[in-house]
Protein backbone atom coordinates (compact mmCIF):
# COMPACT_ATOMS: atom_id res chain seq x y z
CA UNK A 1 0.00 0.00 0.00
CA UNK A 2 2.87 2.39 0.83
CA UNK A 3 4.61 1.66 -2.50
CA UNK A 4 1.34 2.13 -4.36
CA UNK A 5 0.84 5.59 -2.89
CA UNK A 6 4.49 6.64 -2.86
CA UNK A 7 6.36 4.59 -5.50
CA UNK A 8 9.45 6.78 -5.12
CA UNK A 9 9.91 5.76 -1.47
CA UNK A 10 12.61 3.17 -0.75
CA UNK A 11 11.14 0.49 1.52
CA UNK A 12 13.51 -1.72 3.51
CA UNK A 13 12.10 -4.72 5.36
CA UNK A 14 13.52 -6.20 8.57
CA UNK A 15 12.56 -9.60 9.92
CA UNK A 16 13.99 -12.74 11.43
CA UNK A 17 12.40 -14.84 8.66
CA UNK A 18 12.60 -13.49 5.11
CA UNK A 19 9.99 -15.97 3.87
CA UNK A 20 7.29 -13.94 5.61
CA UNK A 21 7.68 -11.11 3.16
CA UNK A 22 5.31 -11.43 0.24
CA UNK A 23 4.87 -7.76 -0.62
CA UNK A 24 7.13 -5.77 -2.95
CA UNK A 25 10.00 -4.12 -1.07
CA UNK A 26 13.23 -2.56 -2.27
CA UNK A 27 15.64 -4.19 0.16
CA UNK A 28 15.65 -6.55 3.12
CA UNK A 29 17.77 -7.00 6.24
CA UNK A 30 17.68 -10.33 8.05
CA UNK A 31 17.99 -9.81 11.77
CA UNK A 32 16.75 -10.16 15.33
CA UNK A 33 14.84 -7.38 17.12
CA UNK A 34 16.36 -8.49 20.39
CA UNK A 35 19.85 -7.70 19.10
CA UNK A 36 20.84 -4.04 18.87
CA UNK A 37 23.58 -4.93 16.39
CA UNK A 38 20.99 -6.48 14.06
CA UNK A 39 18.59 -3.57 14.36
CA UNK A 40 21.29 -0.97 13.78
CA UNK A 41 22.18 -2.63 10.47
CA UNK A 42 18.67 -1.95 9.19
CA UNK A 43 18.28 1.52 10.71
CA UNK A 44 21.06 3.76 9.39
CA UNK A 45 21.25 7.44 8.47
CA UNK A 46 19.43 6.82 5.17
CA UNK A 47 16.21 6.02 7.05
CA UNK A 48 13.80 8.82 7.97
CA UNK A 49 10.68 6.85 9.02
CA UNK A 50 10.32 3.51 10.82
CA UNK A 51 7.09 1.50 10.90
CA UNK A 52 7.43 -0.89 13.84
CA UNK A 53 4.87 -3.63 13.13
CA UNK A 54 6.69 -6.66 14.59
CA UNK A 55 5.60 -8.50 17.74
CA UNK A 56 5.64 -11.93 19.32
CA UNK A 57 2.19 -13.05 20.50
CA UNK A 58 2.88 -16.39 22.20
CA UNK A 59 5.90 -18.08 23.71
CA UNK A 60 8.02 -18.06 26.87
CA UNK A 61 7.78 -14.88 28.93
CA UNK A 62 11.48 -14.09 28.56
CA UNK A 63 11.24 -14.33 24.78
CA UNK A 64 8.18 -12.05 24.64
CA UNK A 65 10.07 -9.46 26.67
CA UNK A 66 13.09 -9.79 24.40
CA UNK A 67 11.08 -9.24 21.22
CA UNK A 68 8.35 -6.86 22.36
CA UNK A 69 10.17 -4.73 24.94
CA UNK A 70 13.90 -5.04 24.28
CA UNK A 71 13.10 -4.90 20.57
CA UNK A 72 11.43 -1.49 21.00
CA UNK A 73 14.33 -0.25 23.11
CA UNK A 74 16.73 -1.31 20.37
CA UNK A 75 14.66 0.39 17.66
CA UNK A 76 14.49 3.65 19.60
CA UNK A 77 18.21 3.55 20.36
CA UNK A 78 19.08 2.88 16.72
CA UNK A 79 16.68 5.60 15.53
CA UNK A 80 18.22 8.16 17.87
CA UNK A 81 21.73 7.28 16.75
CA UNK A 82 20.84 7.34 13.03
CA UNK A 83 18.84 10.55 13.22
CA UNK A 84 15.54 8.95 12.20
CA UNK A 85 12.72 11.50 12.33
CA UNK A 86 9.61 9.37 12.86
CA UNK A 87 8.54 6.06 14.43
CA UNK A 88 5.02 4.69 13.89
CA UNK A 89 4.40 1.86 16.35
CA UNK A 90 1.70 -0.80 16.00
CA UNK A 91 0.40 -1.45 19.49
CA UNK A 92 -2.88 -3.10 20.54
CA UNK A 93 -6.16 -1.80 21.91
CA UNK A 94 -5.94 -4.60 24.47
CA UNK A 95 -3.18 -2.78 26.39
CA UNK A 96 -6.09 -1.34 28.42
CA UNK A 97 -8.06 -4.60 28.75
CA UNK A 98 -8.32 -5.77 32.36
CA UNK A 99 -10.82 -8.57 31.97
CA UNK A 100 -13.99 -6.45 32.23
CA UNK A 101 -16.34 -4.96 29.63
CA UNK A 102 -15.10 -1.99 27.61
CA UNK A 103 -17.76 -0.17 25.58
CA UNK A 104 -16.56 2.49 23.12
CA UNK A 105 -13.34 2.79 25.09
CA UNK A 106 -11.13 5.73 24.23
CA UNK A 107 -7.39 6.28 24.45
CA UNK A 108 -7.63 7.86 27.92
CA UNK A 109 -8.38 4.53 29.61
CA UNK A 110 -5.57 3.46 32.00
CA UNK A 111 -3.21 0.67 31.00
CA UNK A 112 -4.12 -2.83 32.16
CA UNK A 113 -3.04 -3.64 35.72
CA UNK A 114 -3.99 -7.29 36.25
CA UNK A 115 -1.38 -8.77 33.89
CA UNK A 116 -3.84 -11.30 32.48
CA UNK A 117 -1.61 -11.92 29.49
CA UNK A 118 2.14 -11.52 28.95
CA UNK A 119 1.70 -10.34 25.36
CA UNK A 120 -0.49 -7.37 26.29
CA UNK A 121 1.67 -6.60 29.31
CA UNK A 122 4.76 -6.34 27.09
CA UNK A 123 2.85 -4.34 24.48
CA UNK A 124 1.78 -1.85 27.17
CA UNK A 125 5.37 -1.47 28.38
CA UNK A 126 6.57 -1.03 24.80
CA UNK A 127 3.91 1.58 24.01
CA UNK A 128 4.91 3.61 27.06
CA UNK A 129 8.52 3.54 25.82
CA UNK A 130 7.44 4.67 22.36
CA UNK A 131 5.27 7.56 23.54
CA UNK A 132 7.76 8.77 26.15
CA UNK A 133 10.46 8.88 23.45
CA UNK A 134 8.56 11.52 21.48
CA UNK A 135 10.70 14.64 21.08
CA UNK A 136 11.48 17.46 18.70
CA UNK A 137 14.06 15.31 16.92
CA UNK A 138 12.18 11.99 16.98
CA UNK A 139 8.42 12.04 16.57
CA UNK A 140 6.63 8.91 17.77
CA UNK A 141 3.04 7.74 17.55
CA UNK A 142 1.24 4.53 18.56
CA UNK A 143 -1.67 2.90 16.73
CA UNK A 144 -3.98 0.50 18.54
CA UNK A 145 -5.77 -1.94 16.22
CA UNK A 146 -8.02 -4.63 17.68
CA UNK A 147 -8.58 -8.16 16.34
CA UNK A 148 -6.74 -7.68 13.05
CA UNK A 149 -8.05 -9.93 10.27
CA UNK A 150 -7.73 -10.34 6.54
CA UNK A 151 -6.55 -12.65 3.76
CA UNK A 152 -3.39 -14.53 4.65
CA UNK A 153 -3.85 -14.19 8.42
CA UNK A 154 -1.19 -16.56 9.84
CA UNK A 155 -2.32 -16.44 13.47
CA UNK A 156 -5.86 -15.81 14.73
CA UNK A 157 -8.06 -17.39 12.07
CA UNK A 158 -5.96 -20.55 11.60
CA UNK A 159 -6.05 -21.08 15.40
CA UNK A 160 -9.82 -20.58 15.38
CA UNK A 161 -10.25 -23.02 12.51
CA UNK A 162 -8.04 -25.58 14.21
CA UNK A 163 -10.06 -25.27 17.42
CA UNK A 164 -13.29 -25.78 15.48
CA UNK A 165 -11.86 -28.73 13.57
CA UNK A 166 -11.04 -30.47 16.87
CA UNK A 167 -14.63 -30.05 18.04
CA UNK A 168 -13.72 -27.76 20.94
CA UNK A 169 -16.41 -25.20 20.02
CA UNK A 170 -19.22 -27.55 21.04
CA UNK A 171 -19.02 -26.13 24.56
CA UNK A 172 -21.14 -23.10 25.41
CA UNK A 173 -19.89 -21.03 28.33
CA UNK A 174 -20.61 -17.45 27.21
CA UNK A 175 -23.47 -15.23 26.09
CA UNK A 176 -23.96 -14.58 22.38
CA UNK A 177 -24.44 -10.87 23.11
CA UNK A 178 -20.80 -9.85 23.64
CA UNK A 179 -19.43 -7.40 21.07
CA UNK A 180 -15.97 -6.63 19.75
CA UNK A 181 -14.20 -4.18 17.45
CA UNK A 182 -12.35 -5.55 14.42
CA UNK A 183 -9.60 -4.14 12.22
CA UNK A 184 -9.18 -5.14 8.59
CA UNK A 185 -5.54 -5.38 7.56
CA UNK A 186 -5.84 -2.73 4.83
CA UNK A 187 -7.44 -0.33 7.29
CA UNK A 188 -4.56 -0.50 9.77
CA UNK A 189 -2.06 -0.14 6.91
CA UNK A 190 -3.95 2.95 5.74
CA UNK A 191 -3.79 4.36 9.28
CA UNK A 192 -0.02 3.75 9.43
CA UNK A 193 0.49 5.87 6.30
CA UNK A 194 -1.83 8.60 7.60
CA UNK A 195 0.12 8.70 10.87
CA UNK A 196 3.40 9.14 9.00
CA UNK A 197 1.89 11.89 6.86
CA UNK A 198 0.63 13.80 9.90
CA UNK A 199 4.05 13.59 11.54
CA UNK A 200 5.70 14.85 8.34
CA UNK A 201 3.23 17.75 8.31
CA UNK A 202 4.17 18.51 11.95
CA UNK A 203 0.61 18.01 13.13
CA UNK A 204 0.31 17.70 16.95
CA UNK A 205 -0.12 13.92 16.95
CA UNK A 206 3.30 12.92 18.31
CA UNK A 207 3.39 11.18 21.66
CA UNK A 208 -0.22 10.01 21.34
CA UNK A 209 -2.02 6.69 20.92
CA UNK A 210 -4.91 6.14 18.50
CA UNK A 211 -7.51 3.36 18.34
CA UNK A 212 -7.83 1.98 14.81
CA UNK A 213 -10.63 -0.34 13.69
CA UNK A 214 -13.36 -0.74 11.07
CA UNK A 215 -15.62 1.75 12.82
CA UNK A 216 -18.44 -0.72 13.45
CA UNK A 217 -18.73 -3.43 16.09
CA UNK A 218 -19.56 -7.08 15.54
CA UNK A 219 -21.14 -9.81 17.67
CA UNK A 220 -18.10 -11.60 19.04
CA UNK A 221 -19.38 -15.19 18.98
CA UNK A 222 -21.19 -14.64 15.69
CA UNK A 223 -17.84 -13.72 14.15
CA UNK A 224 -16.14 -16.73 15.74
CA UNK A 225 -18.78 -19.02 14.26
CA UNK A 226 -18.50 -17.29 10.85
CA UNK A 227 -14.84 -18.24 10.68
CA UNK A 228 -15.22 -21.64 12.33
CA UNK A 229 -17.77 -22.81 9.76
CA UNK A 230 -14.92 -22.79 7.23
CA UNK A 231 -13.46 -25.79 9.08
CA UNK A 232 -16.22 -27.91 7.57
CA UNK A 233 -18.24 -28.29 10.77
CA UNK A 234 -21.85 -27.04 10.64
CA UNK A 235 -22.75 -23.93 12.61
CA UNK A 236 -25.42 -25.93 14.42
CA UNK A 237 -22.69 -27.99 16.12
CA UNK A 238 -21.19 -24.98 17.92
CA UNK A 239 -22.18 -24.06 21.46
CA UNK A 240 -24.48 -27.03 22.00
CA UNK A 241 -23.19 -28.30 25.37
CA UNK A 242 -23.52 -25.95 28.39
CA UNK A 243 -20.39 -25.61 30.54
CA UNK A 244 -20.22 -23.40 33.66
CA UNK A 245 -17.73 -20.63 32.95
CA UNK A 246 -16.42 -20.49 36.53
CA UNK A 247 -15.40 -24.16 36.47
CA UNK A 248 -13.76 -23.84 33.06
CA UNK A 249 -11.94 -20.66 34.05
CA UNK A 250 -10.42 -22.04 37.25
CA UNK A 251 -9.37 -25.30 35.60
CA UNK A 252 -7.77 -23.25 32.82
CA UNK A 253 -6.09 -20.96 35.37
CA UNK A 254 -4.68 -23.90 37.33
CA UNK A 255 -3.11 -25.51 34.27
CA UNK A 256 -1.87 -22.16 32.95
CA UNK A 257 -0.28 -21.35 36.31
CA UNK A 258 1.78 -24.55 36.30
CA UNK A 259 2.85 -24.03 32.69
CA UNK A 260 0.47 -26.49 31.07
CA UNK A 261 -2.08 -24.33 29.23
CA UNK A 262 -5.16 -26.06 27.82
CA UNK A 263 -4.41 -25.24 24.20
CA UNK A 264 -6.07 -21.95 23.23
CA UNK A 265 -8.22 -21.89 26.38
CA UNK A 266 -5.96 -19.72 28.54
CA UNK A 267 -7.45 -17.55 31.32
CA UNK A 268 -6.84 -14.44 29.19
CA UNK A 269 -8.59 -15.87 26.13
CA UNK A 270 -11.53 -16.98 28.27
CA UNK A 271 -11.87 -13.45 29.67
CA UNK A 272 -11.52 -12.03 26.16
CA UNK A 273 -14.38 -14.10 24.74
CA UNK A 274 -16.72 -13.51 27.69
CA UNK A 275 -16.64 -9.71 27.70
CA UNK A 276 -17.54 -6.86 25.38
CA UNK A 277 -14.56 -4.83 24.18
CA UNK A 278 -15.29 -2.11 21.67
CA UNK A 279 -13.17 0.95 21.02
CA UNK A 280 -13.94 4.44 19.70
CA UNK A 281 -11.96 5.73 16.70
CA UNK A 282 -13.13 9.32 17.13
CA UNK A 283 -9.65 10.62 17.96
CA UNK A 284 -8.16 8.98 14.85
CA UNK A 285 -10.96 10.38 12.71
CA UNK A 286 -10.49 13.91 14.04
CA UNK A 287 -6.70 14.07 14.25
CA UNK A 288 -5.45 11.60 11.62
CA UNK A 289 -8.33 12.05 9.17
CA UNK A 290 -8.78 8.28 9.41
CA UNK A 291 -11.70 6.50 7.78
CA UNK A 292 -11.66 2.80 6.85
CA UNK A 293 -10.66 2.25 3.22
CA UNK A 294 -12.90 -0.82 3.15
CA UNK A 295 -16.14 -1.14 5.12
CA UNK A 296 -16.39 -3.96 7.63
CA UNK A 297 -19.10 -5.95 5.85
CA UNK A 298 -17.16 -6.06 2.58
CA UNK A 299 -13.83 -6.70 4.31
CA UNK A 300 -15.27 -9.55 6.39
CA UNK A 301 -16.84 -11.18 3.34
CA UNK A 302 -13.58 -10.84 1.39
CA UNK A 303 -11.61 -12.41 4.23
CA UNK A 304 -14.02 -15.32 4.63
CA UNK A 305 -13.80 -15.95 0.90
CA UNK A 306 -10.00 -16.07 1.05
CA UNK A 307 -10.18 -18.78 3.74
CA UNK A 308 -13.00 -20.77 2.11
CA UNK A 309 -10.64 -23.48 0.88
CA UNK A 310 -8.80 -23.73 4.21
CA UNK A 311 -9.87 -27.30 4.90
CA UNK A 312 -8.76 -28.37 1.41
CA UNK A 313 -5.31 -26.90 1.97
CA UNK A 314 -4.80 -28.70 5.26
CA UNK A 315 -2.68 -31.79 5.27
CA UNK A 316 -5.10 -34.71 5.24
CA UNK A 317 -4.21 -36.24 8.54
CA UNK A 318 -6.47 -38.02 10.98
CA UNK A 319 -5.95 -37.75 14.71
CA UNK A 320 -3.04 -40.03 15.80
CA UNK A 321 -4.13 -43.36 17.27
CA UNK A 322 -2.17 -42.50 20.42
CA UNK A 323 -4.62 -39.67 21.01
CA UNK A 324 -7.59 -42.06 20.95
CA UNK A 325 -5.72 -44.47 23.20
CA UNK A 326 -5.11 -41.76 25.80
CA UNK A 327 -8.79 -40.74 25.64
CA UNK A 328 -9.73 -44.37 26.33
CA UNK A 329 -7.23 -44.68 29.19
CA UNK A 330 -8.42 -41.40 30.68
CA UNK A 331 -12.04 -42.56 30.62
CA UNK A 332 -11.02 -45.80 32.37
CA UNK A 333 -9.03 -43.96 35.03
CA UNK A 334 -11.96 -41.81 36.08
CA UNK A 335 -13.75 -44.90 37.43
CA UNK A 336 -10.72 -45.76 39.56
CA UNK A 337 -10.67 -42.26 40.99
CA UNK A 338 -14.39 -42.29 41.82
CA UNK A 339 -14.08 -45.74 43.39
CA UNK A 340 -11.29 -44.55 45.68
CA UNK A 341 -13.27 -41.49 46.75
CA UNK A 342 -16.61 -43.15 47.39
CA UNK A 343 -16.05 -46.84 48.17
CA UNK A 344 -13.14 -47.78 50.41
CA UNK A 345 -14.52 -51.31 50.80
CA UNK A 346 -14.45 -51.93 47.05
CA UNK A 347 -10.89 -50.62 46.87
CA UNK A 348 -9.87 -52.99 49.67
CA UNK A 349 -11.52 -56.14 48.40
CA UNK A 350 -11.56 -55.87 44.59
CA UNK A 351 -8.41 -53.98 43.73
CA UNK A 352 -6.16 -54.68 46.70
CA UNK A 353 -6.14 -57.79 48.90
CA UNK A 354 -5.86 -55.75 52.08
CA UNK A 355 -7.50 -55.75 55.46
CA UNK A 356 -9.84 -52.85 56.27
CA UNK A 357 -7.32 -51.24 58.61
CA UNK A 358 -4.65 -51.24 55.87
CA UNK A 359 -6.53 -48.75 53.67
CA UNK A 360 -7.83 -45.83 55.69
CA UNK A 361 -10.30 -43.33 54.21
CA UNK A 362 -7.44 -40.81 53.98
CA UNK A 363 -5.26 -43.25 52.01
CA UNK A 364 -8.16 -43.98 49.70
CA UNK A 365 -8.77 -40.29 49.05
CA UNK A 366 -5.07 -39.66 48.38
CA UNK A 367 -5.05 -42.56 45.94
CA UNK A 368 -8.21 -41.18 44.34
CA UNK A 369 -6.74 -37.67 44.12
CA UNK A 370 -3.61 -38.95 42.38
CA UNK A 371 -5.70 -41.04 39.98
CA UNK A 372 -7.88 -38.01 39.21
CA UNK A 373 -4.84 -35.84 38.47
CA UNK A 374 -3.41 -38.56 36.22
CA UNK A 375 -6.77 -38.84 34.46
CA UNK A 376 -6.92 -35.12 33.71
CA UNK A 377 -3.29 -34.99 32.55
CA UNK A 378 -3.81 -37.92 30.18
CA UNK A 379 -6.98 -36.37 28.82
CA UNK A 380 -5.20 -33.07 28.19
CA UNK A 381 -2.32 -34.89 26.51
CA UNK A 382 -4.74 -36.64 24.15
CA UNK A 383 -5.48 -33.25 22.59
CA UNK A 384 -1.96 -31.78 22.97
CA UNK A 385 0.38 -34.56 21.86
CA UNK A 386 2.93 -32.07 20.53
CA UNK A 387 3.26 -30.25 23.85
CA UNK A 388 6.54 -31.65 25.20
CA UNK A 389 5.86 -30.74 28.84
CA UNK A 390 2.40 -32.32 28.94
CA UNK A 391 3.76 -35.36 27.09
CA UNK A 392 6.51 -35.90 29.69
CA UNK A 393 4.15 -35.44 32.64
CA UNK A 394 1.75 -37.97 31.10
CA UNK A 395 4.63 -40.39 30.57
CA UNK A 396 5.55 -39.95 34.24
CA UNK A 397 2.01 -40.85 35.38
CA UNK A 398 2.29 -44.18 33.57
CA UNK A 399 5.72 -44.83 35.11
CA UNK A 400 4.25 -44.25 38.57
CA UNK A 401 1.29 -46.53 37.82
CA UNK A 402 3.48 -49.35 36.52
CA UNK A 403 5.85 -49.01 39.47
CA UNK A 404 3.03 -48.99 42.02
CA UNK A 405 1.19 -52.02 40.71
CA UNK A 406 4.42 -53.97 40.11
CA UNK A 407 5.48 -53.34 43.71
CA UNK A 408 2.07 -54.30 45.08
CA UNK A 409 1.99 -57.54 43.06
CA UNK A 410 5.61 -58.76 43.11
CA UNK A 411 6.92 -57.38 46.40
CA UNK A 412 4.19 -56.67 48.94
CA UNK A 413 1.82 -59.19 47.31
CA UNK A 414 -1.14 -57.03 48.30
CA UNK A 415 -2.90 -57.17 44.96
CA UNK A 416 -4.16 -60.21 43.01
CA UNK A 417 -3.17 -60.91 39.41
CA UNK A 418 -6.58 -59.76 38.21
CA UNK A 419 -6.22 -56.44 40.03
CA UNK A 420 -2.71 -55.80 38.67
CA UNK A 421 -3.08 -57.09 35.11
CA UNK A 422 -5.36 -54.40 33.70
CA UNK A 423 -3.53 -51.30 35.07
CA UNK A 424 -0.19 -52.98 34.38
CA UNK A 425 -1.15 -53.70 30.77
CA UNK A 426 -2.45 -50.16 30.23
CA UNK A 427 0.62 -48.53 31.77
CA UNK A 428 3.18 -50.71 29.98
CA UNK A 429 1.38 -50.39 26.63
CA UNK A 430 1.25 -46.62 27.03
CA UNK A 431 4.94 -46.39 27.95
CA UNK A 432 6.01 -48.52 24.98
CA UNK A 433 3.76 -46.57 22.62
CA UNK A 434 4.91 -43.16 23.88
CA UNK A 435 8.58 -44.20 23.87
CA UNK A 436 8.90 -45.85 20.48
CA UNK A 437 6.01 -44.35 18.51
CA UNK A 438 5.74 -40.69 19.56
CA UNK A 439 3.67 -38.29 17.41
CA UNK A 440 5.52 -36.80 14.47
Amino acid sequence: MLKEKYPQVHVCGFDIRPALWGTPIDSFVLGDLGSYESVSKAIDNSVDTVFHVAALVTGPEALLYRVNVTGVENVLKACTKAGVKRVIYTSSASVVFDGVDIVDGNEDLPYQSKNLDIYNKTKAIAEKLILSANSQNLKTISLRPHSIYGPGDPEAWPRMLDTAKKGSLKWKFASDLYKSSYTYIDNICHAEILAAEKLIENKPVGGKAYNINDGVDGMLWGKVYDVSELSGRPRSSFGTIPLPFTILYYISYLFWKVGLPLGNFTPYVLKLVTTTHTYSIERAQNELSYEPVLDHKTAWKKSLSSFSDWKDKQKKQSRPWLSYWLMFVSSLSIFGALQAFYSVDTLQTRQFSLKPEQITPLCAKLFGAWTLVATVVRGVCAFNLNNAVIYRVTYFTFLVALGLYSWEFFVSKSIPLFGASMPGFVASTSLIWMTFFPPK
